[in-house]
């Protein structure tokens, strides 16, 4: 037992040299580099850079054969105002390729959830959560891409108030009836 947990604290710095995590605060050189895709930094309506950097703490960062770059959201919580990008160089992750992932299934949309997988499956040697595949100017796939989200979160909002409001109304009118049945001292029906 001891000399198996030995041996994986040995082996874990090996790993930052075959693949690694470097945080831009640009995604200017992104295409040139290799594979690209749009981040999505957390979960539900609202995230952080702090959660952002959380998901990403065990991850090692270093240039390696296999780095991982991205941009994230300034400090603080707040909703959706991307793009972030994503972009992975190295082996199988050519410049202007697209980013794919088993999670979401959007190509081109990546979950930040997907990345320490995809570093540990390429250390290992696996096939990793996260590939890339050709597309034609990717850029502007991604940009048709991050404006959609734009809208679908845009659209959710209103979506939401509307449903409210019909819930209140219902609760409010099935609320009304049961007063009534009380005061009354009978159905309604």
């Amino acid at each position: 037992m001891a000399l198996g947990v030995a041996a994986l604290l040995a082996a874990a710095p090996a790993r930052a040299h075959h693949v690694g995590l470097l945080i831009e605060s640009s995604s200017a050189l992104a295409e040139n580099q290799g594979a690209l895709g749009l981040l999505v930094p957390g979960r539900g309506p609202t995230f952080s850079r702090e959660e952002a950097l959380e998901a990403l703490e065990d991850i090692p960062r270093c240039p390696c054969r296999n780095s991982i770059s991205l941009t994230l959201p300034p400090g603080g919580e707040h909703e959706p105002n991307g793009p972030y990008w994503i972009w992975i160089t190295g082996p199988g992750y050519p410049p202007g390729a697209m980013l794919v992932s088993d999670r979401t299934r959007i190509p081109g949309l990546i979950s930040i959830y997907d990345l320490e997988p995809t570093l540990e499956a390429l250390h290992n040697g696996d096939e990793p959560p996260v590939t890339a595949r050709r597309q034609a100017d990717v850029r502007s796939h991604l940009e048709r891409l991050g404006e959609r989200l734009d809208r679908t979160h845009d659209a959710r909002t209103p979506a939401s108030l509307v449903l409210a409001g019909f819930v209140a109304l219902l609760l409010a009118y099935v609320g009304s009836r049961f007063v009534l049945e009380v005061i009354l001292g009978r159905s309604l029906a």
